[in-house]
């Protein structure tokens, strides 16, 4: 009620203003809305079974989305660390095989063949009248099927 009778030429304009009181037997009713409103507030604190489990659910799902997320980046933190170890023997193989193509050929040089082949396989250079040439028609390559004949 107190707000009913509220109006805007209670004030008066100067350098004090006085204070408007509501009447006496509104005050009781005062005292009724702070219950009420207690009373409001709460039932608006209670919380009853659905929203309990409904809290409950998200809390789970929550939970279950948290332990997928560290999972997986565990899972991604290990695969990362085999990659770098399979890089660093892919890198390691890679040197080894450019070593052993270098070694193979020096060996692939025909003065090293040559030189192999006459003192220790003891083998000797064709003459002339032991060597058979052969003409091929097609320029490409040759496909044997039998032996070339001899002259």
């Amino acid at each position: 009620m107190y707000r009913k009778n509220y109006r805007r030429n209670d004030y008066i304009m100067g350098n004090t203003a006085r204070q408007l009181e509501p009447a006496v037997q509104d005050r009781p009713q005062i005292r009724n809305n702070r219950v009420s409103e207690r009373k409001r507030m709460k039932s608006a604190y209670s919380i009853n079974a659905g929203s309990v489990l409904f809290i409950t659910i998200i809390g789970i799902l929550c939970g279950a989305t948290i332990m997928t997320y560290l999972f997986l980046h565990s899972s991604i933190s290990e695969t990362r660390s085999n990659i770098a170890k399979i890089k660093t023997d892919i890198n390691t193989v890679q040197s080894q095989n450019d070593a052993l193509k270098y070694s193979i050929n020096t060996y692939q040089d025909s003065e090293n063949v040559y030189k192999v082949a006459t003192k220790k396989l003891g083998m000797r250079q064709a003459k002339g009248n032991q060597l058979s040439i052969y003409k091929s028609s097609d320029k490409g390559y040759t496909v044997q099927y039998g032996d070339i004949p001899n002259k």
